[in-house]
């Protein structure tokens, strides 16, 4: 999982705002491994490993454009109610 999905996954587990989150994103970075070690005791690098990991234990859906199976981390935008892909991986059997 690259860098920024793990980020904004941490964010959904931290349950930050997209204000605070970017704060954070903007000033002092290192402030979310901070916030995940005292919530967790993981750092962003870790929570993104542990994601991919977890992946095959989520129910897979089927894609609308491929038509094909992949188990995802999704999270519904408020702005538009679309959803956005954090981290997926082809259907495992």
């Amino acid at each position: 999982m690259d860098n920024w999905k793990a980020q904004k996954l941490a964010q959904l587990l931290l349950g930050l705002t997209d204000a605070h989150f970017n704060l954070i994103m903007n000033t002092h970075e290192f402030d979310l491994d901070v916030l995940l070690k005292q919530k967790y005791n993981v750092d962003v690098k870790t929570l993104g490993k542990l994601a991919l990991a977890l992946l095959p234990l989520v129910p897979p859906i089927q894609t609308s454009i491929h038509q094909c199976k992949v188990h995802v981390f999704i999270k519904k935008n408020d702005t538009n109610n679309n959803f956005y892909i954090l981290a997926e991986m082809p259907y495992q059997y």
